[in-house]
């Protein structure tokens, strides 16, 4: 997991891999209880990411969620597609 500010607005975002099943999930719905907007990343589980992107954002918590397709075999390259895919989604 790696969180970050977003510069403009104090935004909290976290990246949290593997967040489609188990403790990735776990720890991604923790973070929304607290205002985090995530990105939820999977490696095959794109049924349950979107499933759970849609469960965060109908709670209207005042956060946000959106899910990308990473490996944490190359945590680097998915963390970079991840922050320009989420350039104006927060």
């Amino acid at each position: 997991m790696t969180m970050t500010d977003n510069n403009n607005n104090n935004t909290k975002i976290a990246l949290v891999t593997g967040s489609s099943k188990g403790l990735g999930k776990n720890t991604a719905l923790a973070l929304v209880k607290k205002g985090v907007n995530v990105i939820l990343t999977y490696n095959s589980s794109e049924a349950e990411a979107n499933s759970i992107v849609s469960a965060i954002e109908m709670e209207e918590r005042g956060v946000k969620a959106m899910q990308r397709v990473g490996r944490v075999s190359r945590l680097e390259a998915t963390a970079s597609r991840s922050s320009r895919a989420a350039t104006g989604h927060f």
